[in-house]
Parts: C-alpha cells; structure tokens; sequence
C-alpha cells in the first residue's frame, strides 16, 4: 500500500519516519522517494541544500547555467575541472549528460594571477596565488523527451591540480520541470515497478 502515491510503501514509510500521508514529509518540494533515490535525508529540509539544485524546463530551447568557484592558492600549476554525470534508473534511461550543453572554464579572479585560460579543456594554466577559478555548466533541453513531471540526476563537478590532487569536489543535483512548472506544485515522476 502507498497511501500518498510517492512510490514508498506506508510500511517502509513508517519504518524510516516519514509520513506515509504526504508525498514530501520535509516539504522542501523532493518527494520522499526522490530524496531517498538520490541519497538525501527525506526529513531534513535543507537537504539537499538549495544552493546546489540546478532547474531547467521541459521545453524547446530552455537552457540552464550553473557557476563553480574555488579558491585555490597556486605557484605555477594546473588546475582542471571535470564534469561526472551519476547513473540514476529512470524510464528513458537519461542522466545529466543527456543535457549538458557545455562545461568551460570561464575566467579567474584576479585575471593576472592566471597565464591562460582553455575554455573547452576546463583548464587554468600557470595558476600563481590565491585565485579564484570559476568554471560553469550549461544544461539544455533540446532534443530531450518531455515527461510532463519533475525528475532529478545528480551530477558532481571535481577540480584537479596538475599532480592528480583533488582541491575542489561538489555534489549538485539537476531537477528537469515540466514547462511552466514550480519544483513546489509540479508533479514528480514516479519509478516504474510500484512502491518499495
């Protein structure tokens, strides 16, 4: 029995405490399913945090940007960005790369500090001081199968000096709405094979 309809069963919903009535227990707008696919906390609602949700729509043309900063202190190195999509099951079997447009290296802070920027490469070259890097991901939609209800892919964004060290690594989360929709009054997707 799924009472609420979120693809959780109402005993699994009471053993882990969520409320087997409501589709979003927390009410941050994932459902409880959702968040439990996509390994957050269904009772938190800062989790996951705001900030790390990118929103793109259902729609012919729609595009979304994401900015990466960090802030690195250099003497001469490398620093390279790389964008990993997660495996998620879904009907279409898509995941955030389905959507990527782009992911570039878009300049520093101070400038100066960096002897050259390769968009495309993800890359700063010569990086000398504390530096600010920026990189940003793009999403479309273009080509892309509407579903007509909220789905999610998660995503990560890593930045690697020259000498394989990781200095910056994020977790993010891509949320696909219908046209016109709100992650607050859409309907999310419910996985096949009914509840768990």
């Amino acid at each position: 029995i799924d009472t609420d309809g979120d693809g959780l069963c109402d005993e699994t919903e009471i053993a882990w405490g969520t409320n087997p009535e409501a589709v979003d227990s927390d009410l941050d707008g994932l459902t409880d399913r959702a968040e439990r696919d996509l390994g957050y906390a269904p009772l938190l609602p800062d989790s996951p945090p705001r900030d790390l949700l990118v929103f793109l729509e259902e729609a012919e043309g729609a595009t979304a940007q994401y900015p990466i900063q960090r802030i690195v202190r250099g003497n001469g190195e490398v620093y390279t960005g790389a964008f990993v999509a997660t495996r998620v099951a879904n009907r279409l079997d898509y995941d955030a790369s389905t959507f990527l447009e782009q992911a570039h290296a878009v300049g520093a802070y101070p400038m100066e500090n960096v002897f050259e920027v390769l968009p495309e490469a993800q890359q700063f070259r010569g990086v000398f001081g504390r530096t600010e890097l920026t990189y940003e991901i793009r999403f479309a939609f273009d080509g892309a199968t509407p579903r007509s209800c909220v789905t999610a892919f998660p995503f990560s964004y890593q930045i690697k000096r020259e000498d394989g060290v990781t200095v910056g690594f994020g977790r993010y989360l891509l949320v696909v709405l219908p046209d016109g929709g709100r992650l607050e009054n859409a309907e999310w997707c419910v996985p096949d094979g009914g509840c768990i």
